[in-house]
Formats: structure tokens, sequence, C-alpha cells
């Protein structure tokens, strides 16, 4: 019983932990970064054109921001650049922004760690990532040179004083982008007034985001909408095979404590060969010794199980509320977009599926033992020592 126990929360709250390690993921993901919804030209995630732009007029910014179900929009210039300093040069994505907009959605303010936000007064202002700090060995105020393509085709330069440093849950985010203000980056790339690569969405309520976007596809038949799945299809994919990873990974588990069970019984069996021995002598037929060595398993397993899942919801339910404090890994779990705090998770409809497991994985357990008791033979079992 008390392996079984052991077991079933070892299993459950891992399951729960590595739940929350991707749902903190995707929530980082949506809230940080690519948001709920993104609008594009048709063509420009194809070779990141300059040219493939969309018209972001004020009527545009007003429906979207009118819309009940969208909580806050940012519109965004995209760009490849050369970043250069006296010392190194690298290659990132440049994100030409209006400041406010931009924290409204993915909350850009919370991330500064060193310096100030960009604001109209220091249009050459540029907030990097701490990464891109150290390797370009520069710091605040420090002058940056950045070298990009403009809509018709020549490589245009313009230099940049670093205002601030951010840091966010993924450092890979942080080593390949930066943020300069967009109207400046507008007049650089030769762009017109209201021209923008992305409009960022961030929705009230995830639930709404399918029916947002066929909302948007047929008001904006022009314009390329994609939700997050289709923006990042790798995560999407992670997400979706969970439930299947989850189920194997207990299977695993489940496989290793039905040799434990095998071990039990077959101990209780060798314990007790005189017992049997003298049962079988009275009458009783080996069908019932069989069955009744497997009801042993099923009621120790049927008594354990319950305490395990006891246990394991607790224990869930009480990290969920407290979380669990990584931050001593916090630069390894960074390289990939996790979360220093998890939040273990597991839905109630889990639960069923692995009991049933958890009794079939006992029920193949108990037929060796079982078939093992079915060889004694009556005289010699009662002989037995």
């Amino acid at each position: 019983m008390l392996s079984i126990i052991i077991g079933l929360w070892a299993g459950l709250f891992t399951m729960a932990f590595v739940k929350g390690l991707f749902k903190q993921q995707l929530s980082d993901t949506i809230l940080n970064y690519i948001s709920n919804i993104q609008l594009h030209h048709p063509e420009f995630s194809e070779e990141q054109d300059p040219k493939k732009f969309i018209d972001v007029n004020p009527q545009v910014l007003n429906e979207l921001s009118s819309n009940k179900k969208i909580l806050a929009i940012c519109p965004r210039i995209v760009t490849q650049v050369m970043m250069a300093s006296p010392v190194n040069a690298i290659g990132v994505n440049a994100l030409g922004i209006k400041p406010v907009m931009e924290d409204s959605v993915t909350g850009l303010f919370k991330k500064i760690i060193i310096g100030t936000i960009l604001d109209s007064n220091n249009k050459n202002g540029i907030l990097i990532g701490e990464k891109v700090l150290s390797k370009l060995k520069v710091k605040l105020k420090s002058k940056v040179v950045l070298s990009f393509q403009d809509v018709n085709g020549d490589i245009t330069s313009a230099a940049y004083r670093v205002a601030g440093v951010f840091k966010s849950s993924n450092s890979s985010f942080d080593e390949s982008n930066v943020y300069v203000l967009s109207d400046h980056l507008q007049s650089l790339i030769g762009l017109p007034k209201n021209a923008y690569h992305e409009v960022a969405v961030l929705l009230k309520n995830a639930s709404e985001q399918a029916q947002v976007k066929t909302e948007l596809k047929s008001k904006y038949p022009h314009i390329l909408v994609q939700d997050w799945m289709d923006i990042s299809p790798e995560l999407n994919l992670m997400i979706n095979s969970f439930d299947l990873y989850m189920y194997i990974f207990i299977g695993i588990i489940l496989l290793a404590l039905s040799f434990g069970i095998i071990n039990t019984m077959l101990m209780s069996v060798l314990e007790r060969v005189r017992e049997f021995g003298m049962l079988m002598a009275i009458g009783m037929s080996k069908p019932r010794l069989f069955f009744m060595i497997i009801l042993e398993t099923l009621f120790l397993t049927l008594a354990g199980s319950p305490l395990g899942f006891a246990i394991s919801y607790f224990t869930i339910y009480y990290f969920n509320i407290k979380g669990i404090n990584l931050s001593m890994f916090a630069e390894g779990l960074a390289g990939y977009g996790y979360a220093t705090i998890v939040y273990p998770t597991l839905a109630f409809s889990f639960y069923p599926g692995i009991f049933l497991m958890t009794f079939f994985a006992a029920l193949l357990a108990s037929l060796y033992p079982a078939a093992k008791a079915l060889k004694l033979k009556p005289v010699e079992a009662i002989r037995k020592i």
C-alpha cells in the first residue's frame, strides 16, 4: 500500500509540475512576446521585407481598440539589423514601438532593470537585453550603430544611445531583440506615417481567441491574421502532446510499481505455502485460489490508491497557491523560456484515467504470483516449513 501511495503521489505531482511549467511558459510567451493574435502583411513573414507593411491608420486602431474582446493592441515595425559597438557586432531584430502601447500588451516597463523607458525626448534611445549588453561590452549611454535595409533596398545606418537594459524570462528573446521608437525607425526605413509590419493583439479572454481571429479575418481580408498557435507551432505541438507524454510517463512509473507489487505478492504467496496447501487439501479449487490472490492485490491497490490521490491532490493544491521557487536555476530556465516560479496544476479529469491505469497495472502484476500458487501440490505444500 505504501509503495502504491508513494508511486501515485510521485507520478501525479511530477505531472502537475510539468503541466504547470508548460502552462507558465505558454502564459509568459503570450503575455510577454507574441500576444494572442498578430496582424501582418501576407508576405511579410517570408523574408521580413520592409516594403511588406500594413496600413494601421487611426481608424484601424480605433476599430481594434473599441472591440470589447480586445484588452490592448500595439503596432510595431520589425526589421533585421546589424548592431555594432566599438568592440563587437551582432545581428538582432529591431522592434520599433510606441512605448505606452507596447507596455499595455507585454509589460515592457516592468522588464527594465537598468536605465529608463523610451520617450519622445530621446528619439535615438534604444533598449537592449542584458546579454546584448555583455556581448557588445557597452553600458548605459554608450553609442551603438544599427545598420539595416530601407524600403529601396539601400543600407542605412543610424547611431543610438543605450537608454535602458531589459531582462525577461526568455534569454533567447533578450539576446535577439532590441527596442527603439517606431516614429524614428519609420523615417529611417522610409515607411509612410501609418505603416507598420506587425500589430499585436492581447485579448481579455483567451477562450475567445478563435472567435476574434475569425472576426478580424472577415473584417480585414487583405491582412494576414494569425493566433499564437500559427506563430509558434512548436509551442502548440508541445502543449497538445502533453497529455500523451504524461500518460506515457505515469505508465513508466506504474510499470516500476508493478514489479514492487509482484515482489510483495510473491513473498506473500511463498510465506503462506502451507496455508494454501491446507486450503487445497480440504477442497478449495485452483480457480478460487487464483482469484483470491488477485482480489488481495486489487484490494490493496484500491485501499492505497485513494490515499495516494488524496495526498497528491492536496500537495498540488498547496503548491498551486504558493508556487515552487526555482530561482537558483533561473539562468538555465531562462534559456528555454521557463519562469522561475512554477505553479503545479492538474485537471481533475486526469484522475479517473490514472486510476484505471493503476487498477489494470495491479491486475497484471497479480497474475504471476497467483499463477505461482497454482503450481503448488497440496501434499508437498502442507509439509513445507
